[in-house]
């Protein structure tokens, strides 16, 4: 009687709680800032910033916050690409090229975070989600 009680207990209890995943694996982060300044600790985890994109049009895509100005997290390929927020991102971006930097894209970006110490960029996301997603004119009007 007093075996089957330990065995429930341990199905009940201690299985599940092994089986989940630690709760720091994937750490939301509040600002791009946070990241840029201790990218060790996210490295790996899916992180969510709200931020703007700077790009050339080209190549270069940046998530960017303009309290660190300077820091900036490269948006890179993943395996996320069927997501329809980011193909909606990519063909905003594509479609806004001619216009950079006079339309800022802003919005919520959720992705894997990459620290690669020894590679370019050093700071990477492979962007999983975009919500929240902003046109604005960065001109001011005289």
């Amino acid at each position: 009687m007093k075996s089957r009680a330990l065995l429930s207990f341990a199905f009940v209890v201690i299985f599940p709680a092994c089986s989940r995943q630690p709760e720091s694996r994937n750490h939301s982060a509040d600002s791009v800032c946070l990241i840029v300044a201790a990218p060790e600790r996210f490295d790996g985890r899916i992180v969510t910033v709200k931020a703007y994109i700077l790009a050339d049009g080209l190549e270069h895509t940046l998530i960017v916050d303009s309290v660190c100005p300077g820091a900036g997290i490269a948006l890179i390929g993943g395996t996320n690409d069927a997501d329809a927020s980011v193909r909606e991102l990519k063909r905003t971006i594509h479609r806004s090229a001619w216009q950079l930097p006079s339309v800022k894209i802003s919005g919520v970006f959720t992705g894997r975070f990459l620290w690669r110490a020894k590679e370019k960029p050093v700071r990477a996301m492979q962007l999983i989600r975009v919500t929240d997603m902003k046109l604005s004119s960065t001109s001011s009007s005289h």
